[in-house]
């Protein structure tokens, strides 16, 4: 017996227009990737940004610096530094719904511009990558690798602004810049930094692996730098091309936003983390405990001696460098240590070496009874203690 079956006609050509159809967000790129990794990189799996707090949310320190000093924090991570008699103002700026759609983002605004600019002077934000997270580049190697930074950006100014990227003590540069095309309008940066495979690079350990620097003034020290290359340097030298004078007007403003720095040549979306989980990575650098609405405890404790208050503090995740913590207050007499039914403000914390995992232990000058158990607490609503291991 025969069967037969018959195929509807088709055209040939329509069939053809089909393949040029859509197929998928992204699914060009991805018939096109060579490697695992391409393929990885182009839909955003896995973890991949190596900044910390790269939108800004986390602000332990606090959201706004008038009068900004050098050193200043404006979120966690993100570091004010400058060397200049300008005077500018810091803050964590709530955006929602400004621009693409973000949360937080960092603004700093000149309130009075620099009367002169000398050689050496500069003002920038500066962040530090651990060589734990950045040694897989494995640069000053041969298999060194390529990364792409990007981030958006905002000011009232045009033109050209200065950047950097550097090894751990300066003895690599990589100058560039970006330009701000239209004022006060938010727009996305992507900067493709070659690898480099030369200079000396920390690839293991808690220390600074890379540094970089997202600046709006520099003295001429700063500006001879070969703009998109790798390069040698002494002292953090040459680290960009231009000066970015737009900043020395008073009223300027420069503002940050979603900063991200990742392996490979292509700029991906951002990638957002849980709040919980980009605070616990920013307190491996830093803790702070504030007081709430009344007095808050600190740790508890005994009298070692008559003049020291010994106690252990429980830390939510292990500091970078247990053997350098900075213990900080916010001024004398902030913190009170209370012990056999007496008070006594303190007025000198002294950190020791003694650490084990996230349990931190300090001295605090007291006159007590000695042996009585005792505990630390802060004195008032408007106080903190912090524990600092910044790199």
């Amino acid at each position: 017996m025969t069967v037969r079956a018959n195929k509807p006609a088709f055209n040939v050509r329509e069939k053809l227009k089909e393949l040029t159809h859509s197929i998928g967000l992204k699914g060009r790129e991805l018939m096109r990737a060579g490697t695992a990794q391409e393929a990885r990189d182009l839909v955003s799996a896995g973890r991949k940004n190596l900044i910390i707090n790269g939108d800004m949310r986390i602000a332990q320190r606090g959201t706004s610096f008038t009068t900004a000093a050098s050193g200043t924090f404006a979120a966690d991570r993100w570091q004010y530094e400058s060397s200049t008699n300008a005077v500018v103002t810091v803050s964590q700026v709530n955006a929602w719904n400004s621009g693409p759609y973000w949360a937080q983002n960092i603004k700093v605004e000149t309130t009075t511009a620099r009367s002169s600019t000398a050689a050496d002077n500069f003002a920038q934000f500066l962040y530090h990558i651990e060589a734990n997270d950045f040694g897989r580049f494995r640069f000053g190697t041969s298999e060194a690798k390529p990364f792409t930074f990007s981030f958006w950006v905002k000011s009232n100014k045009t033109g050209k602004f200065p950047a950097s990227f550097q090894n751990h003590n300066g003895t690599r540069v990589f100058p560039t810049d970006y330009t701000i095309t239209q004022a006060d309008t938010w727009e996305k940066k992507v900067i493709v930094v070659p690898a480099d495979t030369s200079g000396n690079w920390n690839l293991y350990g808690n220390s600074t692996g890379m540094r970089f620097t997202l600046m709006w003034s520099m003295g001429s020290n700063f500006t001879a730098g070969t703009n998109g290359s790798w390069a040698q340097a002494v002292a953090y030298a040459n680290l960009t091309t231009c000066p970015g004078n737009q900043m020395d007007e008073v009223g300027a403003t420069l503002e940050f936003a979603q900063v991200q720095l990742e392996e490979g040549k292509n700029a991906t979306d951002f990638e957002h983390r849980s709040y919980g989980e980009e605070l616990a990575l920013c307190q491996r650098y830093c803790y702070q405990i504030t007081g709430g609405s009344a007095t808050f405890p600190i740790c508890n404790g005994s009298i070692w001696d008559a003049t020291t208050f010994i106690g252990v503090a429980n830390l939510p995740v292990p500091l970078r460098d247990p053997g350098n913590i900075d213990v900080q207050f916010s001024a004398a007499s902030h913190v009170v240590i209370l012990s056999g039914g007496s008070t006594q403000d303190v007025t000198n914390i002294g950190q020791v070496s003694h650490h084990f995992g996230n349990q931190v232990e300090f001295h605090a000058s007291v006159t007590m009874t000695v042996g009585n158990g005792a505990w630390a607490r802060l004195k008032s609503g408007t106080t903190y203690i912090r524990f600092v291991s910044e790199l």
